[in-house]
């Protein structure tokens, strides 16, 4: 699973704006799950700052994470040609 979240984070990371909105709808991301991908990427906040800001643990953002990467992971295998 780890190699699937740095993959993830790496493509992510790489990706141009229309494609890590794509990504993003396709993967059918929970309502919380986006707003922590999107402040994690699209503002580079950190875990702590996430976890402030939406009144949770650090734990439990990192678990949305985990769980949003596996989505995305997906999507991103359907999209990366063989």
């Amino acid at each position: 699973m780890h190699e699937n979240r740095k993959t993830t984070r790496a493509c992510l990371s790489g990706a141009i704006r229309t494609e890590f909105d794509d990504i993003i709808d396709e993967s059918n991301l929970l309502p919380e799950e986006q707003e922590i991908i999107m402040l994690k990427f699209g503002k580079d906040w950190s875990i702590v700052k996430i976890a402030q800001h939406m009144n949770m643990s650090e734990r439990s953002v990192n678990r949305r994470i985990e769980k949003a990467y596996e989505k995305m992971y997906k999507v991103m295998l359907r999209k990366i040609p063989p």
